[in-house]
């Protein structure tokens, strides 16, 4: 096991530059360097918390080679999915929902570094837990990457409807709305009138200029 680990932190910090490392890896942790891995990257996860236990038994169930293993306090994790179509993998990582998941697909062993990056970037699209994988969260991953242009993005955007003199009903209405896509929704979780969720959304809409 700590040959197995040793090979795979070594993969992660060096596969990208040192074809050697990759082959190294592919032999010890049992993965083709060509095959296509799901990469999976868990924020502060306990070490012993049955979550990485029962995600386990469900890759194992599933015959899906996997390796995991902790770099501070992030759990990484690759898998080859074979097969297995991503709504089914994804539900094997449903017990990573209590934390902030991020999940991303790479073509091969040499690039595991890369969907370790992909996946802490869906992490970082939102501070709400649960399992992301990034091809859903383009946007937030992009720009959570370049934190001086989205906080800069966010004033410009943001500085006009903190201004309104109900800005906090109104935002709180946003959140709910960007959470549920609904009025109607909206107005039976907040015990609004539809009329006063979507005179709010119009005044979210009139402040920002966005739709």
């Amino acid at each position: 096991t700590e040959v197995r680990n040793r090979a795979f932190t070594r993969l992660v910090l060096e596969g990208e530059q040192d074809p050697s490392t990759v082959a190294d890896a592919s032999t010890l942790l049992g993965f083709a360097e060509n095959v296509a891995l799901t990469v999976v990257v868990v924020a502060s996860v306990p070490t012993g918390d049955p979550a990485v236990s029962r995600v386990d038994d469900a890759l194992r169930r599933g015959g899906l080679v996997r390796h995991f293993g902790w770099m501070g306090d992030e759990l990484l994790g690759i898998i080859g999915h074979g097969r297995c179509d991503e709504e089914a993998l994804l539900a094997m990582l449903r017990p990573f929902a209590p934390w902030r998941c991020g999940v991303a697909e790479v073509p091969g062993l040499a690039l595991t570094a890369r969907g370790i990056r992909f996946a802490r970037a869906a992490i970082r699209s939102s501070a709400q837990p649960g399992v992301r994988h990034v091809e859903g969260h383009w946007i937030g991953a992009i720009m959570s990457a370049q934190e001086e242009l989205t906080g800069a993005m966010a004033t410009g955007l943001l500085r006009p409807l903190l201004q309104l003199r109900d800005r906090d009903s109104i935002v709180e209405t946003l959140r709910w709305y960007l959470d549920l896509g609904s009025v109607a929704e909206v107005a039976a979780r907040t015990y609004r009138h539809r009329n006063t969720v979507g005179n709010r959304l119009q005044a979210a809409e009139e402040a920002t200029g966005l739709k």
